[in-house]
């Protein structure tokens, strides 16, 4: 139960607590708002890097398991990596409204790609021994790309269980804030009810005035009526005596 003594004075009267009270559901829902904002952001940001990676791994099984990246491949990696750092940058704005600096998973964005280094074409030399140096060549860009290629997915799989994280921290904040909220409507429901029962005290003691008020108007009359007749009485004794 949110505790809303803290701005609520002894002196305060029920307008006050019920103003307080309804800022709290307010904010509350504001914050479920922002909640289920993030949640359709991070949705969104993991149906689209599967669908990245999708493409990334439809492109490379085109490609034998010796050739090399070529550039528009080499720019999708950095495209994506980029994309990525965006994705931290948005969701660190929006987590931030739920006031807490939750750790966050080492992400893809954050890791520097290192990506294969593009070397000068050699002259071609005749003979055996350009031969062995093309292939010594080629084996080492092979390399390059396999721990290059190991890289990209493992940091595609870390950024999606980030993003799962976050999405599960979104959830309990979301399930928190409405517990909260739920607190904060019975108080306000319980305020409501007491005031009721005042008003129909109050609608209760104004009947009763009336009434005793009509009962003492009434006595009032009689009294004077009972006055007259003594009076009355009086006069018609001195008359006779």
């Amino acid at each position: 139960m949110p505790d809303f003594t803290a701005n609520v004075g002894s002196g305060s009267s029920t307008g006050d607590m019920k103003y307080h009270l309804q800022n709290l559901l307010d904010s509350k829902e504001k914050q479920l708002q922002q909640a289920g904002t993030l949640g359709q952001r991070v949705l969104a940001q993991q149906m689209e890097l599967e669908e990245r990676i999708r493409q990334l791994q439809e492109a490379d099984m085109d490609k034998g398991d010796d050739e090399e990246l070529d550039t528009e491949a080499t720019a999708k990696y950095r495209e994506l990596a980029e994309t990525i750092r965006a994705w931290d940058a948005e969701n660190a704005q929006l987590s931030s409204a739920f006031g807490n600096k939750r750790s966050r998973a080492p992400s893809l964005a954050n890791e520097p790609i290192e990506l294969p280094r593009e070397e000068p074409e050699r002259n071609k030399a005749a003979g055996s021994s350009a031969a062995q140096s093309r292939r010594a060549k080629n084996a080492a860009h092979r390399a390059d790309d396999v721990e290059f290629a190991f890289e990209i997915g493992s940091g595609l799989l870390t950024e999606v269980r980030r993003l799962q994280s976050l999405l599960a921290e979104r959830d309990k904040a979301i399930q928190d804030m409405k517990e909260e909220k739920e607190d904060l409507e019975k108080s306000v429901e319980a305020l409501r009810t007491a005031l009721r029962q005042q008003e129909q005290s109050a609608d209760k003691f104004k009947e009763e005035n009336w009434n005793l008020e009509v009962t003492l108007q009434e006595l009032r009359t009689q009294l004077t009526d009972s006055q007259s007749s003594a009076s009355r009485l009086e006069t018609e004794h001195k008359r006779l005596t």
